[in-house]
Order: C-alpha cells, then sequence, then structure tokens
C-alpha cells in the first residue's frame, strides 16, 4: 500500500519542533494522495508535536482522513492538517480521561478539519486550534459522543 503507516497496538510518538517539523506529506507530485497514518490501538498512548500533514487521505477504509484514531489516547499539539481527500483527523474510538485532545492546530483545505464517529470512549477535546477554509465543517460530530470545543478556537 502506498502511504500508508499503521501502528496496531503499538503507538507512535512523532515529536518535531516549530522550527523543524515532522512532515506526512506526498513527497511525489505524479502521484494521487498517500494513504493515512493509523492508530488501531486499546491501551497505549501516541503524540504527534509539530507535525505537517498534507495531500493525504487516500483510502476509504480509514475515512479518507490523514490521520485515522480508532483507540488509544492521542494528544495532537501544534500540528497542520491540510488538503486532505476528505477529512484532517478522523476519530473512531478512544480510551483515557480525554481520549482525543487536539491543541494548537491548523485544520485547512480539508473536506472536514476533524470528523468525529466514535460511538464509545471518553471525551474528545479540541482547543485554540484554528479551521479555515475547510469545505464542509471544522469539526463534524457525526454521533452523540461529547466533543468539547469551549476554549480558543477560531473558524473562518
Amino acid at each position: 500500500m502506498y502511504g500508508l503507516i499503521r501502528a496496531d497496538d503499538g503507538s507512535i510518538q512523532a515529536v518535531g519542533t516549530p522550527d523543524q517539523p515532522i512532515a506526512f506529506v506526498n513527497s511525489n507530485t505524479a502521484t494521487s494522495n498517500w494513504m493515512a497514518v493509523v492508530l488501531e490501538a486499546s491501551e497505549t498512548s501516541s503524540q504527534f508535536n509539530y507535525c505537517h500533514f498534507a495531500g493525504g487521505g487516500r483510502s476509504s477504509t480509514y475515512g479518507n482522513a490523514m490521520l485515522y484514531i480508532d483507540g488509544g489516547t492521542v494528544l495532537v499539539n501544534g500540528c497542520v492538517f491540510k488538503d486532505s481527500n476528505a477529512s484532517g483527523v478522523r476519530v473512531q474510538n478512544s480510551v483515557g480521561e480525554f481520549g482525543v485532545t487536539i491543541t494548537n492546530s491548523l485544520f485547512t483545505g480539508n473536506e472536514y478539519g476533524v470528523y468525529s464517529n466514535a460511538s464509545s470512549g471518553p471525551l474528545m477535546a479540541i482547543y485554540y486550534s484554528a479551521f479555515s477554509d475547510n469545505k464542509q465543517y471544522g469539526i463534524y460530530n457525526a454521533t452523540k459522543h461529547v466533543v468539547d470545543a469551549s476554549m480558543g478556537n477560531f473558524w473562518d
């Protein structure tokens, strides 16, 4: 499979800096979008600090998202999600007190910035992030699962 990173009952610790972010992008402009970074874990903890996701989401298996979360605890901070085939981040399920926490991130040019389809798991929190030029919604909650986006977000 082209452009797929999977962590099955494992974790990913992608820790960049503001000056040197970690890039999850298509390095071959002659091909179509890359697939996804997929987290399918039950009790693990992953983090993405200062990462740049662009031009991904070419897998309907993973909701056409660039970062697909189905379990575990995930912290996303200072990341950019740009020009996904559908969603920058898609959350199916999570664990922990705050299963998925997204802070200080930018979502732009996606169909959905964040798409939550979580039928179980704890609260999802999105704080101090910006949503700009997404085609449908900045945050879309497809279920009755709680998504807290109450602090410091910006929509354009």
